[in-house]
C-alpha cells in the first residue's frame, strides 16, 4: 500500500505515482487508491500538473461534472495532456446529457453537445478538430489518398510520421475512407483488396484513448524511491481506452 504519509514525497516522486496511479484507472476504471493518494497530498504537491489530471479523472468517475469543468478550466494543462483530457471533457458531457435525457446519445446529439461545449484553451491548442484528427493530419491523409487508396506499410509508417498519429490510427483512417467512398460508389470495385489493415477501429470513427508504454510496476517504486521511474507517454490510439466502468 502506499504510505500513508506523502509530505516525504518529491515533486517528481509525486508526478510520477500519480501518473501511474492514473493509467491504472483509465485501464480498470478503479480510482480508489488514487483518490486516497490526492486526498493525502500536502496542498502544494495537489497543485502539480499530474495531480490535477489525476484528480480530474477521480471527479470524472465521481460524476461530479460541476467540479471537473471547473478544474479543466481554471488550469492550464501542457499539451501532451490534452488529448487525454479533451476526452474526459467530451464524455463528461455526453454521460451527463444521457442521464438528464435518460437514454443513449446518437451522433447527432452527441454533435450538439461538441457545439455547444467547446474545448476551453486550458486543455485545446485552438486548432480545430474532427474526431480527434487535427485538420492539418487530415489534410495530409487526404492528399495521399487522392495519389493512392492502398497505402504499403512503409507509406503509413511515413504518413504516421507526418500526422504525429500511429500507423494503426493511418491504417484506420484509409479504410473508413475506402469504405465510405465505396458505399458511395466512387472507388472502382476492381480495385478492392483485403482490408486486413492492423486494428479493428480507428481514431475517425471515434475518438478513444490508450496508454502506449506498458505502466510502471508500483511496487517497483518501494514508494520511497519513485525518482528512479518515470511516467510513460500519453496518446491517443483507437484500441484499449475505456471509461465504462468509471
Amino acid at each position: 500500500l502506499i504510505s500513508s504519509s506523502t509530505t516525504s514525497y518529491s515533486e517528481q516522486e509525486v508526478s510520477c505515482i500519480c501518473e501511474s496511479l492514473f493509467n491504472e484507472g483509465l485501464q480498470t476504471g478503479r480510482t480508489e487508491q488514487l483518490t486516497h493518494f490526492l486526498w493525502a497530498l500536502p496542498d502544494h504537491l495537489k497543485c502539480h500538473e499530474s495531480a490535477l489530471k489525476a484528480h480530474a479523472l477521480v471527479l470524472f468517475s465521481q460524476q461530479q461534472w460541476k467540479q471537473l469543468y471547473r478544474l479543466l478550466e481554471t488550469h492550464k494543462f501542457s499539451p501532451h495532456n490534452h488529448p487525454v483530457l479533451q476526452d474526459l471533457w467530451l464524455r463528461a458531457h455526453y454521460t451527463e446529457a444521457e442521464k438528464t435525457k435518460e437514454r443513449e446519445l446518437g451522433a447527432v446529439c452527441k454533435y450538439r453537445i461538441r457545439k455547444k461545449n467547446p474545448f476551453p484553451s486550458t486543455i485545446w491548442d485552438g486548432e480545430e478538430t474532427n474526431y480527434c484528427f487535427k485538420s492539418k493530419s487530415r489534410n495530409v491523409l487526404r492528399d495521399a489518398y487522392k495519389k493512392q487508396a492502398y497505402p504499403s506499410v512503409e507509406d503509413k509508417k511515413r504518413l504516421a510520421a507526418q500526422t504525429e498519429l500511429t500507423v494503426t490510427q493511418v491504417s484506420n483512417w484509409f479504410k473508413n475512407k475506402r469504405q465510405r467512398e465505396r458505399a458511395a460508389g466512387t472507388l472502382e470495385k476492381s480495385s478492392a483488396k483485403s482490408e486486413s489493415d492492423d486494428g479493428s477501429s480507428g481514431c475517425d470513427s471515434k475518438p478513444n484513448l490508450c496508454i502506449e508504454t506498458p505502466f510502471p510496476d508500483m511496487q517497483a517504486f518501494g514508494y520511497g524511491n519513485a525518482s528512479a521511474y518515470f511516467p510513460p507517454p500519453m496518446t491517443y490510439d483507437p484500441s484499449l481506452f475505456n471509461l465504462q466502468n468509471l
